[in-house]
């Protein structure tokens, strides 16, 4: 999900501009990439629908939406019906909805491959295996891999993810405050003739959150779990 104003949150304002920045950029970067590879990565300007269930996921959603306006972002609030014109896959009962026409998708296992085609053919290379960072107490000297071979550089990128922390090498003061949490995801088939969702769905049921991500080849992606 490319969803930057779907999932703002209290406090993270700073981290929306470049947000917003980023997926603004987006549309540029899959052209040159689908160009540089000839891969279809996937990506769709398809907006997103935010639903509420009940009265309370209704508050919180409303609530959303004020935040939404304070910020001067857009999206705009729709009652049960318009929101089922929208999207007539959902239940009869929900209670309101909140549309964003800007926020956009990517299949995310296609741009992997994608970017992996792209740098190959840009003369990268890749080593696999644990990495440690090698070097003096300030300074690198490179990375070991696993294999035992060793990559000069004066400079590293950590971009482990949520295990960056734990790479062997890197000074205690630099390691980023990140940890790993787990979740599970549901990977659903339709006809993608007869496509279930048309819109990237999040929803507010009961209190807790939901997300539905319909491709363009009929796959629905259902999430998630949250578990330290």
């Amino acid at each position: 999900m490319l969803t930057p104003v779907a999932e703002v949150a209290h406090g993270e304002e700073i981290l929306l501009s470049l947000s917003v920045r980023s997926a603004q950029m987006y549309p540029a970067f899959v052209a040159e990439l689908e160009a540089a590879t000839g891969m279809d990565v996937g990506y769709r300007l398809c907006g997103a629908l935010l639903v509420a269930v009940d009265g309370d996921d209704h508050e919180q959603l409303m609530e959303l939406a004020a935040f939404h306006e304070r910020l001067g972002l857009a999206s705009r609030r729709l009652d049960r019906r318009s929101a089922r014109e929208l999207e007539p896959a959902l239940h009869p009962g929900i209670r309101s909805a909140l549309a964003i026409d800007g926020d956009h998708q990517v299949d995310n296992r296609r741009l992997l491959r994608a970017l992996y085609s792209a740098a190959v053919d840009a003369g990268v290379r890749f080593e696999i295996g644990t990495a440690t960072v090698i070097g003096t107490a300030d300074r690198v000297a490179g990375v070991r891999v696993g294999s035992g071979v060793v990559v000069s550089a004066s400079q590293v990128v950590v971009a482990a993810g949520c295990w960056s922390a734990s790479v062997e090498g890197v000074a205690i003061e630099a390691r980023p405050p990140v940890r790993p949490v787990k979740g599970q995801i549901l990977r659903l088939r339709c006809d993608p003739a007869r496509p279930l969702l048309a819109r990237t769905v999040r929803a507010f049921v009961h209190g807790n959150g939901v997300y539905l991500v319909p491709r363009a080849d009929g796959e629905i992606v259902v999430g998630a779990t949250v578990e330290d």
